[in-house]
């Protein structure tokens, strides 16, 4: 499975020291977004750095592409933390793009987005 997370905030992961704090405080203030995702051992991996939601939802684009699943026979999972239309979004730009099996929405809360935060999004497929 592939798993891709964009986040609005970084406060969880530096108070679980995954993110230096003074690198989290630069993220927010110059407006960069990270998309990060398991690198398969399940550590945290960057896979991107983005500036805006438009570049984020590219290059979401790019690494579905890149990913080598063949999305015909793949089921797409995008869940959100009051974000449901950035995810609305994300799912109309790959419908246009891709040719996934089924696109499911997701909205989470509490525990099930703790490190997602406010605002996070995930992808999974």
């Amino acid at each position: 499975m592939k798993t891709y997370f964009v986040l609005e905030n970084y406060d969880n992961l530096q108070k679980n020291g995954r993110l230096r704090k003074i690198t989290g405080s630069l993220l927010q203030i110059l407006n960069i977004k990270l998309i990060m995702g398991s690198d398969g051992n399940g550590e945290i991996a960057l896979y991107e750095k983005c500036r805006g939601t438009e570049q984020v939802l590219q290059k979401l684009l790019s690494l579905i592409q890149s990913s080598g699943r063949e999305p015909q026979d793949e089921n797409l999972v995008i869940t959100h933390c009051n974000n449901r239309s950035f995810a609305e979004r994300l799912k109309m730009l790959v419908v246009e793009r891709f040719n996934f099996k089924k696109i499911f929405v997701v909205p989470t809360g509490g525990l099930s987005s703790l490190y997602t935060d406010n605002k996070g999004v995930v992808l999974a497929f």
